[in-house]
């Protein structure tokens, strides 16, 4: 009987890290593993009703590379994404803040009202000439 010595090099802080990153993974990003794990056939894959288990120190050193890799694109498309997110709901909070504003400032003013004609002033200021405002009427 032999018993097989792990295959990478890879320390086992590391490995409980790379296990752990895939644990939080959703549906769609295991099947991405386990067809990166699938390309080399010397990988033993036990699976059972629970779902499938892969022993990661068993693992080629160019598997678990590229098992890396992925985590990392994923990483950085998740911040990309919070990214965008967060400029979506600045742009978002901007528009409807100066929205309800506008609205505001029309049910409060009625027709006619002081208010109103400030807000159009300072609406007619956007024209410009030698870096200068011009007022408009």
């Amino acid at each position: 009987m032999t018993i097989e010595q792990p295959q990478t090099n890879i320390d086992i802080h590391e490995l409980e890290n790379i296990k752990n990153i895939i644990d939080k993974m959703d549906k769609n990003q295991h099947i991405e593993i386990l067809k990166i794990i699938n390309k080399d056939p010397a990988v033993k894959i036990n699976e059972n009703k629970s779902g499938i288990y892969i022993n990661l120190s068993f693992l080629p050193e160019n598997t678990m590379k590229e098992i890396k890799t992925y985590i990392s694109y994923i990483q950085d498309q998740e911040k990309v994404l919070t990214q965008m997110e967060n400029i979506k709901a600045e742009y978002t909070n901007t528009f409807f803040m100066e929205s309800e504003l506008q609205s505001q400032l029309k049910r409060e003013s009625g027709s006619g009202s002081v208010l109103e004609e400030e807000n159009d002033i300072i609406m007619n200021v956007i024209t410009t000439t030698n870096d200068f405002p011009v007022f408009t009427k």
